[in-house]
């Protein structure tokens, strides 16, 4: 029979040659998959820090959830950005503009107004004051289509 149950020696040395490149393939294959999910998990911290680590209020809605969302003062008046108009604290605040803001540790009440006319002016501050990691968040946000909300003072 001849080499490990070969006929012969070129068909063992073929069969060799075969596993390699498969092995190989399983190999690249394997690399290119960590690769990607440390991208990926990579992308993600460097999401949550772009997200956190600048001034972020909670927003409460009536139903009980419970948002985290950036926040600029201009002019005597408050913003929040939803990033579209699907955002879901936006739909909510849609339907039921009576919000809770817990910032700096104190609990505020306020009337949430859609203010589409301020987009630009909205997007300039968040981006002056939140550098960097608005533009990280851009990448996966388009700006064009967010939502200002102004927080006003409840009536009484």
């Amino acid at each position: 029979m001849g080499v490990a149950g070969f006929k012969d020696q070129n068909q063992a040395a073929h069969q060799c040659e075969e596993i390699p490149e498969s092995f190989e393939m399983t190999r690249f294959l394997l690399w290119a998959t960590g690769v990607l999910i440390v991208l990926v998990a990579a992308f993600g911290v460097l999401q949550y820090v772009a997200s956190e680590r600048v001034e972020v209020v909670t927003l409460k809605t009536k139903s009980g959830s419970e948002t985290h969302l950036w926040v600029i003062d201009h002019d005597n008046h408050t913003y929040l950005r939803a990033g579209s108009p699907r955002a879901g604290w936006y739909a909510e605040v849609r339907t039921d503009p009576d919000v809770t803001i817990v910032r700096n540790g104190a609990s505020l009440n306020y009337h949430a107004v859609p203010r589409p006319e301020v987009r630009d002016l909205v997007n300039k501050l968040m981006r002056e004051k939140y550098t960097w990691g608005d533009r990280v968040i851009s990448v996966m946000i388009d700006r064009d289509t967010s939502v200002p909300v102004e927080l006003q003072s409840p009536a009484p």
